[in-house]
């Protein structure tokens, strides 16, 4: 269990760099809304889906990650963004679950 939360601690850590280190790097550096866009439609995604396949390759099934990533993505939501972003935490969610799903049939 132990092992889970390490491995938790890191997806977490990475998470929030891309949910609130590049959006605040993008309106601080007065980067265009196309950054902010490839960050939240590509980067975001992205990461969600690989890291739930990754995770599940390691750690095995488990339901902490989409939901991490589901809800540290919230806050972000009304620093960086409006409330119509609320839509991307289920969609960060699905695709973590989605990989997390997915993950245990590529282990051997």
């Amino acid at each position: 269990m132990k092992k889970l939360w390490k491995h938790l601690l890191i997806y977490f850590c990475i998470a929030l760099c891309l949910f609130y280190l590049l959006p605040w790097i993008g309106t601080s550096a007065g980067a265009s809304l196309s950054f902010m866009l490839v960050t939240l439609l590509l980067i975001n995604p992205l990461f969600c889906l690989a890291s739930g396949i990754i995770f599940s390759l390691t750690a095995g099934f488990s339901l902490y990650l989409p939901l991490l990533l589901g809800l540290s993505f919230l806050p972000s939501v009304f620093l960086f963004y409006n409330e119509t972003a609320l839509l991307y935490a289920l969609l960060y969610f699905g695709l973590a679950l989605l990989g997390s799903c997915t993950g245990p049939l590529f282990r051997r």
